[in-house]
C-alpha cells in the first residue's frame, strides 16, 4: 500500500478502533457545548464566558435559584438526576463536569 493512497487504507481494525476515537471525541464535544449552552442560556452570560471557573465569584446571575434552575436543566439534558450531596458540593462548572463524570459516568472530555 503504497503512495499517497496508501495513508488512507486502513485495517477494518484500525477503521474501528479510528473512527470510535473520532466517534467519541465528537460525543465530548457536543456534549460539552450543550453544558455550556445551557449554562450560558440560564445564567444569562455569553456561551464565550462559560469555562470551569464560572461560578458566583465569576457570574453575576450565578444565585442559589438559578443554580437549582440550572441543575434541573442539567438533569433533563443529560438525563440524569443528582443527589441531595451533590447538589451541595456543587459551585463552579468544574464541580458540575466531575459530578456528572464521577457519579454519572458522563465524560464531557476535556
Amino acid at each position: 500500500r503504497g503512495g499517497i493512497l496508501g495513508l488512507f487504507v486502513l485495517s477494518p481494525s484500525q477503521n474501528s478502533k479510528a473512527f470510535g476515537t473520532i466517534n467519541r471525541k465528537v460525543i465530548h464535544i457536543k456534549m460539552s457545548a450543550e453544558l455550556n449552552n445551557i449554562i450560558a442560556k440560564v445564567m444569562k452570560v455569553p456561551v464565550s464566558r462559560v469555562n470551569d471557573e464560572c461560578g458566583p465569584e465569576t457570574v453575576d446571575h450565578w444565585d442559589s435559584l438559578r443554580v437549582l434552575v440550572l441543575l434541573d436543566e442539567v438533569e433533563k439534558a443529560f438525563n440524569v438526576r443528582f443527589t441531595l450531596d451533590e447538589l451541595e458540593t456543587i459551585r463552579t462548572v468544574k464541580d458540575i463536569k466531575s459530578s456528572l463524570q464521577h457519579n454519572h459516568g458522563i465524560s464531557l472530555g476535556k
